[in-house]
């Protein structure tokens, strides 16, 4: 997955916003999956992939659909960024994809 930049972080939060709250964090984790996975096969291809992007976890919280934008101070929408990053800090640990 390419670096994560604040943009990231608002679109997945977006895309989260779609999932009822105890789905939030699968949800998570797969954006996650599917940003490795694209930026993987940029990495072979040289090419966008067709369905998750570029490997930023904006191109793949595009790709599942987002929720209207709202201000970082709505309730639900301050939780679903919480849970992205949750999700970022456990994917972290577990690909080592970021120096600590």
């Amino acid at each position: 997955m390419r670096p994560v930049l604040v943009a990231d972080l608002l679109y997945a939060g977006r895309a989260l916003l779609t999932a009822p709250p105890e789905q939030r964090m699968g949800k998570a984790r797969k954006l996650l999956d599917d940003a490795e996975r694209a930026d993987q096969y940029r990495h072979v291809s040289g090419a966008r992939h067709p369905t998750f992007g570029d490997g930023t976890l904006a191109a793949a919280a595009q790709a599942c659909g987002l929720a209207p934008e709202r201000a970082l101070v709505d309730p639900e929408f301050a939780h679903a960024l919480i849970v992205v990053l949750q999700a970022l800090v456990c994917h972290r640990d577990a690909t080592d994809w970021m120096p600590r």
